[in-house]
């Protein structure tokens, strides 16, 4: 193992950087390790705006992120959360993030704190002999992760709870209890604002991987365009809930809860009741407590036959539906390829492919969309 160079006497400020999604017992526990055994002033924990390490983005947003740690922190002497990455444009490097803080803060000495499984892999950050020549590395051990790897840095003696962020996110999204992971408040927090939602359940394996493929897409062009990314999850992961129920069910709940198919007439959905599991999907979400706002509501009922007035979310989850990477057919991956450049022109390929499927099939399309092409000249 690398030989420990303990950090200087002088009071120093820790660095603790990480996407925090979400924060959880180890970290709270690195960070007040880090504090006492290094005698730091204060150690902040500060949340990327994007890892450069993850191909996909958080899964909660920044403020939210903000607000767990806050949540966790809550009364903790010397803890403090800063959000110094989260205005940044691309992915978040600490060395840019460090050399603004030295010309921020001059006469302020800085180390880093990491977890094990970092200080592996450091060697592979941006600029890393720069940052760990001007930042004495402070390390917590982590059980079960090698002791070899990166370079010269300070080893905390305290023991670390064996959590991470994915497995909480796991825990989660098969709807089971974290409380032993995270903070109580942590847990509160992400119960009131509906974080990290569980997956769906009694659809088939094929239509899950399909729910979970339009949840990771609708939440990168929900940032991508300003929208949701949360909203655009949940919408994404809840929007095909009845996509697999048979016909007289879908006619018989929508007849019982007084559900209509927004923009399309009781004639065409008669003659099709498919057209219905949007609106359902999205009652049984909200009566499940899974969706609470009328947006993820809207966009979710929206996402099969459009509407005359689509909001962003509504056409970030129209477009997400029929273009998901699952899907492997030409027209998907042109709308997919638009959809990385101009959410505009994707919403109106995806009207104009599904248009021509309807017609295709011998159905007529809702007034909405015959307004639309008309509009564009694509009739």
């Amino acid at each position: 193992m690398t030989d420990p160079i303990r950090p200087g006497r002088r009071p120093a400020y820790g660095f603790f950087g990480g996407s925090f999604d979400p924060v959880q017992a180890g970290h709270i526990a690195l960070a007040r390790a880090a504090l006492k055994e290094c005698g730091l002033k204060r150690v902040y924990l500060v949340p990327a705006g994007c890892s450069p390490f993850k191909e996909e983005g958080p899964r909660a947003s920044g403020r939210d992120r903000i607000r767990l740690i806050r949540a966790a922190i809550r009364g903790v002497p010397g803890l403090c959360v800063a959000k110094w990455e989260l205005g940044r444009a691309g992915p978040s490097f600490t060395y840019q993030t460090l050399r603004s803080l030295h010309r921020r803060f001059p006469h302020r000495r800085w180390e880093l704190v990491m977890g094990q499984d970092a200080w592996a892999s450091f060697t592979r950050w941006r600029r890393w002999r720069e940052l760990a020549k001007r930042c004495p590395l402070v390390v917590g051990r982590r059980p079960g992760t090698a002791g070899r790897g990166g370079p010269s840095a300070f080893f905390l003696r305290s023991k670390l709870p064996l959590v991470s962020s994915t497995r909480v996110r796991e825990a989660l999204a098969q709807g089971k209890s974290v409380r032993r992971w995270v903070p109580s408040a942590v847990a509160l927090e992400m119960k009131r604002r509906g974080l990290y939602p569980r997956l769906p359940t009694g659809l088939s394996a094929r239509r899950t991987r399909h729910s979970a493929a339009v949840a990771h897409w609708a939440m990168e062009l929900a940032r991508r365009y300003g929208a949701d990314p949360a909203r655009a999850e949940r919408a994404g992961l809840y929007h095909d809930l009845a996509k697999e129920w048979r016909p007289d069910r879908l006619s018989a709940y929508a007849k019982i809860n007084r559900l209509r198919v927004p923009g399309v007439s009781d004639v065409m959905v008669s003659k099709n009741p498919s057209l219905l599991h949007g609106v359902v999907s999205a009652h049984v979400a909200r009566q499940r407590g899974w969706v609470k706002d009328r947006q993820t509501f809207n966009a979710m009922a929206r996402h099969t036959t459009g509407h005359g007035r689509m909001g962003r979310l509504d056409k970030i989850i129209f477009v997400a539906d029929y273009s998901s990477p699952d899907r492997p057919w030409a027209e998907s991956v042109r709308v997919r390829r638009a959809a990385l450049k101009n959410l505009e022109r994707a919403f109106r390929l995806t009207v104009y492919y599904k248009s021509e499927e309807v017609l295709q099939r011998g159905g007529t399309l809702p007034r909405h969309s015959v307004r639309l092409l008309k509009r564009w000249g694509m009739n």
